[in-house]
């Protein structure tokens, strides 16, 4: 069984408002970078944790939603990837042994032991964790997907706005076109 899961505390949405109100013209951001609401992530599978040894409590949590639907949707049979997130470094290993058959294991961890489910069981916890996350911080923190615009454009992807080009790497969806 795959759990996969986080969780706001008072301190994370405290402090993803609190971020939201800066000015961002004035104080140089020039994007998210790791950056992003914070929150305790639940990740195991078959009662064994998937998750890399970290120093920090709580990770960027978009980020690791974006990295794994975007690792879990792409890999190939033979391909190996790693998810780091945020400072922590890599977090967890992936290897996808047949087109069905995902391995995985936290990458940090000595102790770690690679398990095995299907690749279309992570595919779709993947998917409802991007929309239970997408669901919060539009609850949580309105705005937030505005706020992004308020970023310093960058050259990526001139034909969407940040919070859309954030919006669709978190659901996969395909670059625009002109």
């Amino acid at each position: 069984m795959i759990v996969l899961s986080f969780v706001f505390d008072d301190w994370d949405i405290s402090e993803t408002k609190q971020f939201m109100n800066q000015n961002f013209d004035t104080e140089g951001y020039q994007d998210l970078g790791d950056w992003v609401p914070r929150a305790n992530i639940a990740f195991s599978i078959d009662d064994v944790n998937m998750g890399g040894i970290c120093s920090e409590p709580k990770l960027p949590v978009f980020e690791f939603a974006v990295k794994l639907n975007e690792t879990v949707h792409t890999i190939t049979v033979g391909e190996k990837r790693v998810i780091s997130v945020g400072t922590c470094g890599d977090y967890s290993r992936f290897l996808l042994v047949d087109e069905q058959t995902l391995a995985v294991e936290a990458a940090n961890n000595s102790d770690s032991t690679q398990v095995t489910c299907l690749l279309s069981d992570m595919q779709a916890k993947s998917e409802l964790f991007c929309s239970q996350l997408y669901e919060q911080i539009l609850k949580l923190f309105p705005g937030y997907f505005e706020m992004m615009d308020r970023l310093p454009a960058g050259a990526e992807a001139p034909l969407e706005s940040a919070s859309e080009r954030n919006i669709r790497k978190l659901f996969l969806g395909a670059t625009p076109t002109s």
